[in-house]
């Protein structure tokens, strides 16, 4: 069963709750309607069509609770598994994809080399920019921006992590090699005004 089916059997579940309410509701309008009647043949009357009512509503109310049980039981278990086993098969393929050689290794390597934080000199997972624009692992521009560590705005830390020319740094590593990815491609095959010349 597909998700459109799961969904289009939950709102037929509604729309079978939603009747049986509906129905409940008419009988117990019809029961005070039956106690303001004084006629008594008119109240037996009314009395044997609730009755007859209520019957029939009974019976539905069971085969909806029987059909409810068995969609829970039957075909929510079949979609869950199904889920379950499209979950699977997506981290199989991450899996395949990460034992996978990355061709920007390198690329990679360079970018560690400039994306070390310049107080802990470890590489910044994730990179903050204070108002002063310098560039700084987030754990790092907290405690200066909390006064923990005093070297905001002071002249030791490089100009290279001005966000500035640390942007430029990584835009220029990036051109570089999508410039040699480039020069990988294979050449263009030969136009048929080329091949006629030959």
């Amino acid at each position: 069963m597909d998700k459109s089916e799961f969904e289009s059997k939950i709102e037929r579940i509604k729309q079978l709750e939603a009747q049986v309410a509906k129905n409940k509701k008419l009988i117990t309008q019809q029961e005070k309607d039956i106690k303001e009647i004084q006629d008594s043949s008119a109240i037996r009357a009314v009395a044997d069509e609730i009755e007859t009512r209520k019957r029939a509503l009974n019976r539905a109310r069971r085969r909806f609770e029987e059909k409810k049980e068995k969609f829970y039981n039957e075909d929510l278990d079949k979609y869950e598994k199904k889920l379950l086993s499209l979950k699977k098969k997506n981290l199989e393929e991450k899996k395949i994809v990460t034992q996978q050689k990355s061709p920007y290794e390198s690329l990679i390597v360079d970018l560690i080399k400039i994306c070390k934080d310049p107080v802990k000199g470890t590489v910044m997972r994730d990179p903050v920019s204070l108002p002063s624009g310098e560039v700084y692992d987030a754990d790092t521009a907290k405690k200066i921006r909390k006064g923990k560590i005093t070297t905001f705005n002071e002249p030791k830390v490089p100009n290279m992590f001005r966000e500035d020319k640390f942007t430029n740094r990584l835009i220029k590593i990036v051109e570089k090699y999508e410039k040699a990815e480039e020069k990988l491609k294979p050449a263009p095959a030969p136009s048929n005004k080329e091949e006629n010349k030959i």
